[in-house]
């Protein structure tokens, strides 16, 4: 399964980095040069809409960053194959190696698999997770009932990179946003217990939002409606896919 690492071409502290983790596991890699939302125009990304829904705009980095795993998702397709994308500043689990295997075999089934995750909130009377099954050296495979945030390492199979590109002809969101809005692209948002992957500690390329000093009530009325809305959306998809995988 071929390793795609998502890194800046002015990255060179960051690429180092990167380049010792996955040579002390053995791992082959290939870099996919990041787009920079700095000096390239991202005509997918909606400001309208986000301003409209949110009342800030997303980072030049934050665009070129969904801009990149985008670009990473249609080689997937054409490749034909699985592909693990990684962003740049993650450590990975000594056992990862060995599971690799299994995982390639996973996610032709699961179609999409996040090896690390943020905050992982619970869905209320289910839990935070549904254990799926039982792999090699104590992990799980586990379906999550609540968007994690992270996109910083996943498996993507070219069904599921397919249905991505889908529904995103436009966006205006970040990309762990939209990856987690499982009711827009239906694609299930599975991952490992404990996980594989975690980000180390290091400055940002993404850049830091400037969010507006006072908001209106109507703009802060707008943004939590829009918020709540895409919770139900997401909740009423898992609890479906509770009542569907019923044991």
């Amino acid at each position: 399964m071929k390793i795609h690492v998502i890194s800046l071409v002015t990255s060179k502290e960051r690429r180092e980095k990167i380049y010792c983790e996955l040579t002390r596991l053995g791992l082959d890699f290939t870099y996919f040069d990041a787009i920079s939302g700095e000096i390239s125009d991202i005509n997918e990304y909606d400001n309208t809409r986000r301003m409209w829904e949110k009342g800030h705009a997303l980072t030049r980095g934050e665009q070129g960053c969904f801009a990149s795993h985008k670009a990473l998702w249609n080689e997937c397709v054409s490749a034909h194959e699985p592909f693990l994308i990684m962003e740049d500043d993650v450590v990975l689990s000594d056992s990862f190696p060995e599971l690799i295997s299994n995982l390639k075999v996973l996610v032709n089934k699961l179609g999409y698999i996040r090896l690390g995750r943020g905050t992982c909130n619970a869905l209320l009377g289910i839990g935070s997770w549904l254990h799926i099954d039982d792999i090699d050296d104590g992990k799980s495979i586990v379906k999550y009932m609540k968007g994690t945030s992270g996109s910083y390492a996943y498996i993507l199979s070219p069904s599921a990179a397919l249905k991505f590109i889908s529904s995103s002809k436009s966006w205006s969101w970040p990309v762990d946003d939209f990856m987690s809005k499982e009711y827009l692209h239906r694609v299930d948002n599975y991952g490992i217990e404990p996980f594989l992957a975690w980000p180390i500690e290091s400055d940002s390329d993404i850049g830091d939002r400037i969010k507006p000093a006072t908001r209106s009530l109507i703009s802060r009325i707008r943004k939590e409606y829009y918020r709540e809305k895409d919770k139900l959306a997401n909740n009423i998809y898992n609890y479906i896919f509770c009542i569907k995988n019923k044991k």
